[in-house]
């Protein structure tokens, strides 16, 4: 119902920034390679290709600019599922409240639902991370072959649909090699090499020698341990100055409020025994790695903190059932959910409302570009390539990258130049800028609310 009201009603695609819509670009030339047999290409920066492999297959079905939502969403219900089954699973003594703990504080948390509402990669990979996880336990216990194949391939997939899970699949995998060797399973050896070549398939047929592109990310290539007490950093392409240290950042998840509301006083009803558990430890692990590394990077990204937290969660789900057990009214424990909800609710509307502006402006003022604009022509942009693409037919090029070295018939520009100069420090962006100011005249259209201004460059 949440995802019908924020699409029909309030009218948001889910698409906003630049990653989604390049992914919308990449599901769009992936599915007419299916359908006409063009050229896919490939991605214009090193995102994994999975989220748009499985989106242009859901294009059969519906719009391309539904069908990434659709993956999401859908991913967002394969995660609860996993997360419940993970808690009844580790925690059958608590069984019949799995599902309550769930809705209140997985499904409600503001960060996660929102998660759900976006054409983004959070909720597939979410979704591989907790099934990959859930058939780890079932392998761990009881030697389950079909649990490894498809905890394999989970993982597997979980990394090549975000790089960045690396750190929190690390542990599970190192385990399910260790219980690989004990169980003495070298004969599922095979299908355990099928499962990661079907996983890592689509990335070799699409990028071949570039397969390990991911590697050039700059959440390997720019880590720092030093990062860890920083909030302010400056990149290749651009500053940023957050509020607080990397370190406190990382550890958001657990108190804050757009996670969960309850995290401080759950913290108070944990106990030593809670941490008996194989699969609660090894979910804390899970999450301090990942935590370190995520402190590490030189910038901070809300979204990257919606991967761990079912494990933060795992580790509280016994202090929910202690502070439950105090309530013994069922009308006041229904009260006290429904309130919760409503808050997390809000929350949710509060952050998702900041998406939906800048969705909205988006999709407005590519509309009036496009209406003055000839049909069919070329337009150079930064930082608003991505609606250019998707809501209009005109090539859209970035100023960022290749030099440009023929000016087009009908060519113009959308640029925000003051902002551009107090944030880039890429020469190309300059290269490219002076010469279409050298090889034609640059003839001022519109000046747009957001500081960008459309330009005619008339040869």
């Amino acid at each position: 119902m949440i995802f019908l009201f924020i699409t029909i009603i309030v009218g948001f695609n889910g698409y906003y920034g630049q990653d989604s819509y390049e992914y919308l670009r990449f599901t769009r030339a992936l599915y007419e390679s299916y359908v006409q047999g063009s050229e896919a290409g490939d991605f214009g920066v090193a995102l994994p290709v999975l989220y748009s492999v499985y989106g242009s297959v859901a294009s059969f079905f519906s719009s391309p600019i539904f069908a990434l939502r659709l993956v999401s969403f859908l991913s967002f219900l394969v995660a609860i599922f996993y997360f419940c089954k993970i808690l009844q699973t580790v925690f059958p003594k608590y069984k019949s409240t799995a599902w309550i703990f769930s809705l209140v504080f997985f499904v409600l948390s503001p960060n996660v639902l929102k998660a759900g509402m976006l054409a983004m990669t959070d909720t597939l990979c979410l979704a591989f991370v907790l099934a990959g996880f859930y058939y780890s336990l079932l392998y761990w216990q009881r030697s389950n072959s079909f649990a490894l194949l498809i905890s394999i391939f989970c993982i597997s997939s979980a990394f090549m649909t975000r790089y960045i899970a690396a750190p929190l699949l690390l542990i599970p995998s190192l385990i399910t090699v260790f219980y690989f060797f004990k169980y003495r399973d070298f004969k599922w050896l095979p299908l355990v090499a099928l499962m990661i070549g079907l996983a890592f398939l689509p990335q070799y047929l699409i990028r071949g020698e570039d397969f390990f592109s991911f590697m050039s990310d700059k959440g390997i290539s720019l880590w720092s341990v030093q990062h860890l007490l920083q909030s302010k950093f400056e990149r290749d392409v651009s500053q940023a100055q957050y509020d607080v240290i990397n370190l406190i950042f990382v550890l958001k998840n657990w108190w804050h409020p757009s996670y969960i509301l309850l995290g401080i006083p759950f913290l108070l009803f944990v106990r030593i025994s809670d941490l008996k558990k194989q699969a609660v430890i090894v979910g804390i692990l899970m999450t301090l790695l990942y935590a370190f590394y995520l402190g590490g990077i030189s910038f901070q990204n809300t979204r990257y903190l919606v991967l761990s937290f079912p494990f933060i969660l795992l580790l509280y789900f016994p202090a929910f059932n202690r502070i439950l057990d105090k309530v013994k009214s069922t009308n006041h424990r229904l009260m006290a959910g429904v309130f919760l909800g409503i808050l997390q609710l809000g929350m949710f509307g509060y952050l998702l409302q900041k998406l939906v502006v800048m969705n909205q402006g988006e999709k407005v003022i590519t509309k009036m570009v496009n209406e003055k604009m000839i049909p069919n022509s070329t337009i150079y942009t930064l930082s608003f390539e991505g609606p250019l693409r998707a809501y209009t037919k005109h090539q859209t090029y970035s100023l960022l990258g290749e030099n440009i070295t023929e000016l087009e018939e009908n060519t113009y520009l959308f640029f925000n130049e003051p902002f551009t100069r107090s944030l880039l420090l890429d020469e190309s962006v300059w290269q490219n800028f002076e010469f279409l100011k050298s090889n034609g005249d640059l003839v001022e259209m519109e000046t747009f609310e957001n500081g960008f201004v459309l330009y005619e460059v008339k040869k």
